[in-house]
C-alpha cells in the first residue's frame, strides 16, 4: 500500500507540475507570437520575389524557346511573337501564385523565427524585447534589424551574381523592390545621441543577442526556405544558388561568433553536479563535430558545382546529419550556459 501511496503522490505530484508549466509555456508562446509579428520584412520579401520571379522567367522562356525548336516552329517564334507571350503569361501567372502561397506569405518563416526565440531567449529577455520595442526608438531598432536582414539577403544575391537588375518584363518588380529598399534605409535612421535608451538597448547582451538573431537567422532561414522549395521544383540550378548564398550567411555568424569569443572570451558553465556533466558533454561533442562541418560543407558544394551528383548524395549524406546535430546542440549549449536548469 505505501508503495500505492507513493507511486500516486508521484503522479500527482508530475500532474501538478505539468498544470502549473503548461499555462507559462502558452504564456511565453503568445509572447513570442507578438514579438515575431512586430517585424516587417516587406523589404527582404521583395528582393526574394523579385530574384524568383526573375529565374522563373528564364525558366518559362527557355522551356519556350525548346518547345519552338521541337515543333519547328521557326525564327519567328520568339519573345516578340504574340502566342509567346501569351503562353509566358498564363505559365508565369500559375508560378507567381504558387511563389506567393510558398514564400511570400512567410507563414513558414513566422513558426521558425518562433523556435529560434523559444530557445535563445528566456520569458523575462522577451518582456525586454516587447517594452523596448513598443518605444519609438525601440520600433527603429526593429527596423534596422529588418533591413539587415535586406541587405544581407541582397548583397548575398548581388555579389554572388545571382541577381540581375535588367531584366525585361520585371520592371516594376524591381523599382519596387529598390523603393522600399531606399525608403526602408531613409526611415530607420535617428540620432543616437538624443537616445540613451536606445544606446543602453543596443550595448546590452539581450540586445546584441537578439540583433544577431534576428539578422543572421533571419537571414539564413530565407535562403535555406528558398533553396528547399527550389529542389521541391525540381530546380537544382536555383537551390545550388540559395543554398550557396545560405552558406554565405552562415560563414558571416561563424565569423561574429569567434570575434565575440575572441573579445569577450569564454563563458564558464555557472552550475555544477549532473548538468555540469551534461553540458561538457553535449559541448564536447558539438565542438568536435563543429571542426569537420566547414570541410564536409564545402565539399559538398565543390561536388555539387562540378556536377558529380553521385558523389555530392553520398557526401550529404554524412554532412547533413552532422551539420543538424551541430546546429541543434549548439541551440542546446547556448540555453544550458545562460539557461542553466534549476
Amino acid at each position: 500500500m505505501k508503495q500505492v501511496s507513493g507511486a500516486v503522490r508521484w503522479m500527482a505530484g508530475v500532474v501538478l507540475a505539468l498544470a502549473c508549466a503548461l499555462p507559462a509555456a502558452a504564456a511565453k508562446s503568445e509572447k513570442i507570437e507578438e514579438l515575431v509579428a512586430l517585424h516587417d520584412l516587406k523589404t527582404a520579401v521583395a528582393i526574394g520575389n523579385y530574384y524568383l520571379k526573375q529565374r522563373a522567367l528564364f525558366a518559362v522562356r527557355d522551356e519556350l524557346a525548346r518547345i519552338g525548336e521541337e515543333q519547328k516552329l521557326g525564327p519567328q517564334w520568339n519573345a516578340a511573337d504574340a502566342h509567346w507571350q501569351q503562353a509566358q503569361s498564363e505559365i508565369m501567372n500559375v508560378a507567381v501564385k504558387q511563389l506567393q502561397r510558398d514564400f511570400s506569405s512567410l507563414e513558414w518563416l513566422s513558426e521558425e523565427w518562433g523556435q529560434l526565440n523559444d530557445h535563445d531567449f528566456s520569458e523575462r529577455d522577451i518582456d525586454v524585447l516587447l517594452a523596448h520595442f513598443h518605444t519609438t526608438d525601440g520600433r527603429k531598432q526593429l527596423m534596422i534589424m529588418d533591413h539587415g536582414v535586406a541587405v544581407h539577403v541582397q548583397s548575398a544575391l548581388t555579389f554572388s551574381g545571382k541577381m540581375q537588375y535588367s531584366v525585361p518584363g520585371l520592371e516594376k518588380d524591381r523599382d519596387l523592390m529598390q523603393q522600399l529598399f531606399f525608403d526602408e534605409d531613409r526611415d530607420m535612421r535617428f540620432d543616437i545621441s538624443d537616445s540613451s535608451e536606445g544606446t543602453r538597448f543596443a550595448m546590452s547582451a539581450t540586445g546584441k543577442r537578439y540583433f544577431v538573431n534576428a539578422m543572421l537567422n533571419g537571414s539564413s532561414a530565407l535562403l535555406l526556405f528558398a533553396g528547399w522549395v527550389a529542389i521541391r521544383r525540381r530546380r537544382a540550378d536555383l537551390h545550388w544558388k540559395f543554398m550557396v548564398a545560405a552558406f554565405v550567411v552562415s560563414a558571416v555568424f561563424l565569423v561574429s561568433y569567434v570575434t565575440r569569443v575572441l573579445i569577450s572570451g569564454t563563458h564558464r558553465y555557472p552550475g555544477s553536479g549532473t548538468w555540469k556533466a551534461i553540458y561538457l558533454a553535449v559541448l564536447m561533442s558539438h565542438m568536435v563535430l563543429a571542426i569537420a562541418v566547414p570541410p564536409l560543407a564545402i565539399r559538398t558544394l565543390f561536388l555539387a558545382s562540378k556536377k558529380r551528383f553521385a558523389e555530392h548524395r553520398r557526401v550529404v549524406r554524412f554532412t547533413w546529419p552532422i551539420w543538424m546535430y551541430v546546429s541543434v546542440t549548439g541551440v542546446m549549449v547556448y540555453v544550458l550556459l545562460y539557461h542553466p536548469p534549476g
